[in-house]
């Protein structure tokens, strides 16, 4: 005893020890070709979005290049044209109106300039067009200001022919007030000289940057170091509202918010950098092409966007390594134990093989007996294979009987119930006529009863025949829509106590076919008869059609009602005799289940069948076929 738990510890610590090493060898393969892979998945998406933001601001870069000689364009057309030369020669009231008219037209066609405005060389402004959301005007004399003070208008005039002047981006200011909501406005203006080069003035275009802001969304761009569009409403257009002569310490400056990247996107013309605040892409824009203005556009993803791809894949391969490792642990467990044992079996094999001969002769005398057993056992399975088989004979035979017993005592059974329907009809018209409502009720009741029971001994009667070989064919040729109307005139009343609906729809092509008429019509009857029973107030289609398969012409009755359906279980053996749809013991319709057995019998009799598709609660389609030209 002591030796076998001995040798049962021992077999377990080297179990163990090789278990361990062969998992840590394959869990650190798996991790390592898992690792790989994430890598290697990670650069890719990393690359790709990278390629993204690249394209993204040297497509913006042109975007706003090519805005910009557009604007400088119209701005040299305005400051030469003659209306404007005209009025500097002579200042006219209607040299001033024509010159307006000419800045209506030009701000109503462009629908870039919120303003667009003449000053002379004072400062005042001589002509004003406001662009008025669509709607331009000019601005009354009376209402015409002066920008003597105004930094644009100073810097403006100190110009030399064809020199432009830009102003920050910034917002519209009206009498000293930002106005509301944000107008994000660029002002661009050149000096206006006469015929003799003498300086006159200046022509202004408030340039609507909203359009040009819309283009950016998504990106960061600043200038002088403040958002102009940023990560947070809050942080934009802050420069409009410091009054802190060190505007790089405000809140709204972009080193303050990435202290890491500020010092190479400043210091740089363009490129793409990483640090802990995500990936930047930027390059410096100079959209008059001189170095003293430019802008920034800076293109930002954060952490979280650039890593959101490469975290769903970190969760799903962490995911499949613990798959992999509880997989691997069992490999690495059967493994272990595969070799344990088979270790242990050879060794077995080495010490039981001088006694082999005789287990050999233990294990022929053991099959021996076994053998000798079995022989038995089939013994007597086949006696009692030879005595079920009896009994199953036995059944059969008395089951026949009963049929041939039913069959021949059709008249018995049929002449004394067809005495007491014609004596209670009989006394119900006795009744009707002493006027006995009371006795009239109960005799109809017997009336009724005994109907009804005569319908089950005449169903119980033919399927007995059917079982025996007593009911014969008589085939005949005839019109087949007659025997339709015939049948649909007598089920319409049943349909009609339920509140259903009876359709009945027949094809052109179904002129005559050969068969037994009675058991057709007693096959379609009892398929509209069920539908009528299990439907109430819903709608039951009778569709007559005729169509060839293989050669042949075949007769499709096919009966669908909307009524409560038939269950997997009750659909199997529906055609069984004694089976209804509602087979529990609270069902209440009255009927012994035996006219779809014999309308299915009477089918398979004429060479033709019929099926069954049904959904609990949701109704039934009976299809009943039947060859044109006779089984």
């Amino acid at each position: 005893m002591i030796k076998n738990k001995d040798n049962i510890t021992s077999k377990r610590v080297k179990m163990i020890k090789r278990f361990s090493v062969i998992f840590f060898l394959l869990s650190v393969l798996t991790g390592s070709l898992l690792i790989l892979f994430y890598y290697n998945e990670f650069r890719t998406d990393r690359g790709a979005i990278e390629k993204i933001e690249l394209h993204g601001v040297e497509l913006q870069e042109r975007m706003i290049m090519a805005d910009f000689r557009s604007i400088v364009s119209d701005l040299n057309f305005l400051a030469g044209q003659n209306d404007l030369q005209r009025m500097l020669i002579n200042k006219k009231p209607g040299h001033r109106q024509a010159l307006a008219r000419e800045y209506l037209r030009f701000c109503e066609k462009k629908g870039l300039y919120d303003q667009i405005r003449f000053l002379d060389e004072t400062g005042v402004e001589i002509v004003r067009v406001n662009f008025n959301s669509g709607h331009p005007f000019d601005v009354s004399e009376e209402e015409l200001q002066s920008k003597a003070k105004r930094y644009y208008f100073k810097d403006t005039l100190a110009l030399d022919r064809g020199e432009v002047f830009v102003s920050p981006f910034d917002l519209n200011i009206e009498q000293g007030i930002i106005e509301q909501p944000f107008k994000p406005m660029i002002r661009f203006g050149t000096p206006v000289f006469d015929g003799n080069g003498q300086k006159r003035g200046i022509v202004v275009l408030n340039y609507l940057g909203e359009q040009l802001i819309q283009n950016f969304k998504g990106t960061s761009v600043y200038s002088e170091g403040f958002w102009l569009i940023g990560n947070k409403p809050g942080d934009e257009w802050r420069i409009m509202y410091e009054d802190s002569e060190d505007l790089s310490v405000s809140p709204g400056a972009f080193g303050i918010a990435f202290p890491n990247a500020w010092p190479r996107i400043s210091g740089a013309e363009s490129g793409q950098l990483h640090d802990v605040n995500g990936l930047f892409t930027f390059v410096t824009v100079y959209p008059l092409e001189t170095s003293e203005y430019y802008w920034k556009i800076v293109s930002y993803v954060s952490p979280e966007i650039l890593n959101a791809q490469t975290h769903k894949l970190r969760n799903k391969l962490l995911l499949l390594y613990a798959v992999l490792l509880v997989l691997t642990c069992a490999g690495a467990w059967f493994l272990a134990n595969a070799q344990i044992n088979r270790k242990q079996a050879e060794q077995d094999l080495r010490k039981h093989r001088d006694n082999l001969e005789e287990l050999v002769k233990d294990r022929t005398s053991e099959l021996t007996v076994a053998y000798e057993r079995l022989q038995k056992e089939m013994s007597e399975r086949k006696q009692t294979e030879a005595r079920l088989q009896l009994a199953k004979d036995s059944a059969e035979a008395a089951n026949k009987a009963k049929s041939t017993f039913l069959a021949n005592m059709g008249h018995e059974l049929r002449t004394p119930l067809n005495a007491i329907i014609g004596y209670s009809e009989i006394l119900i018209e006795d009744a009707d006529d002493l006027k006995l409502k009371n006795f009239a009720s109960d005799l109809q009741k017997i009336e009724t009863s005994g109907k009804h029971l005569l319908s089950l001994i005449n169903d119980i009667l033919d399927i007995s025949k059917i079982e025996v070989g007593r009911i014969k064919l008589h085939l005949e040729t005839f019109d087949v829509r007659p025997l339709i109307d015939e049948v649909v005139g007598t089920i319409r009343p049943l349909a009609e106590k339920n509140t259903n609906t009876l359709e009945v729809h027949y094809a052109s092509n179904l002129d005559t076919m050969r068969a037994d008429p009675d058991k057709a019509r007693l096959a379609i009857s009892n398929l509209l008869n069920n539908a009528c029973k299990f439907t109430e107030q819903g709608t039951i289609t009778l569709n007559v059609t005729r169509e060839a398969v293989n050669g042949d012409n075949w007769l499709i009755f096919s009966v669908s009602d909307t009524g409560i359906g038939i269950g997997p279980e009750e659909k199997e053996e529906l055609f069984q005799p004694f089976t209804q749809a509602d087979s529990s013991s609270t069902r209440k319709l009255e009927g012994a289940g035996l006219g779809l057995a014999i309308s299915k019998r009477f089918c398979q009799m004429m060479g033709g069948d019929i099926t069954v598709k049904s959904e609990l609660g949701k109704g039934s389609t009976f299809t009943m076929r039947l060859p044109v030209n006779g089984g």
